[in-house]
């Protein structure tokens, strides 16, 4: 059956095509023909009528969008929307960790390096060329 339908889908395709391609092109020509008569009859125009008809569009475009904003501020609707209740987490940690879970999101390892944090004593004195400052309200964890 599945034969059948695409054996006679495929001829009738075959049989259409020609007609649709000689459609599309004498319609493309059409359009041609249409776009070449209105660019024609604009610039035929004076420079002073080019003017009015880009201002008379300029205005046409802008009452459409005006209108399209008054039409949207009338028809807001306050709807309630659908919160999905899922067991979303954000814990922090007293040293200052942050872990988020968030069930179903699964991370690909081969995109992500996953890595243990450890809390280790760092040294106080480093050693650097220049001054080192740290702005402690500025900084971020």
């Amino acid at each position: 059956m599945k034969d059948k339908l695409h054996s006679f889908l495929k001829r009738v395709s075959e049989k259409t095509q020609p007609i649709l391609d000689k459609g599309a092109h004498h319609g493309a020509q059409h359009a041609k023909a249409a776009a070449a008569g209105l660019a024609g009859l604009y610039w035929n125009l004076s420079p002073q009528n080019r003017y009015r008809i880009r201002l008379a569009v300029f205005a046409f475009a802008f009452a459409i969008l005006s209108l399209g904003i008054v039409v949207g501020c009338v028809t807001n609707v306050n709807r309630a929307v659908k919160i999905e209740a899922s067991d979303k987490a954000l814990k922090v940690e007293s040293s200052g960790i942050l872990e988020l879970n968030l069930p179903g999101v699964t991370l690909n390892p081969a995109i992500y390096v996953f890595q243990s944090a450890e809390k280790v004593q760092v040294p106080v004195n480093i050693k650097v060329p220049g001054r080192l400052a740290f702005n402690a309200e500025k900084s971020k964890v």
